[in-house]
């Protein structure tokens, strides 16, 4: 590649970087408004939704999921519990939960939110040209996989050089 190939290969990634937060941002906003329209955190809607999709799990799978401590799911868990939107379905012996599954309440939460959530994506899809909306889904998609591709080869390879480093 040549000196101006790189340079040009820079500047885009650095507008990537950028475009990539606003986005990021952007979605964690959007995330947060909804939590507020239900009364709940952020990751209190999180943990919610996460239990609907998989119809209940451990909580160990929650917190391996979600990146938390087994504590704070234990402690969304049970704020969830309070409002009656989670349900522990199986205790251990030593009184932890060890099923969770979402109650009829939460599954009415967790369909408002997506409501919303169509709403929202529906009136983003309306914002752009008609011609413009297939293509553009299309090409998130690629970008979506491209992605995957790239965060699967870069956190391997950064992998095998912390290992190396650490064994040299």
């Amino acid at each position: 590649m040549t000196r101006k190939e790189t340079e040009s290969i820079q500047h885009l990634a650095k507008q990537w970087q950028t475009t990539m937060q606003k986005l990021s941002t952007c979605c964690v906003d959007k995330e947060a408004k909804l939590a507020e329209l239900v009364d709940l955190s952020r990751m209190e809607v999180r943990l919610l939704s996460l239990i609907f999709e998989h119809d209940g799990m451990l909580p160990s799978d929650a917190a391996h999921e979600l990146g938390l401590v087994r504590s704070r799911i234990t402690r969304l868990a049970d704020g969830l519990t309070e409002k009656g939107l989670l349900t522990c379905a199986s205790k251990s012996t030593d009184g932890r939960c060890r099923f969770l599954a979402v109650t009829a309440r939460g599954k009415r939460i967790i369909e408002r939110i997506h409501d919303h959530e169509s709403q929202f994506h529906v009136a983003m899809l309306l914002e752009l040209p008609g011609e413009m909306r297939t293509q553009t889904l299309n090409e998130l998609q690629i970008i979506l996989e491209t992605m995957q591709t790239v965060k699967s080869k870069y956190l391997h390879s950064t992998k095998q050089q912390n290992e190396t480093t650490a064994i040299g």
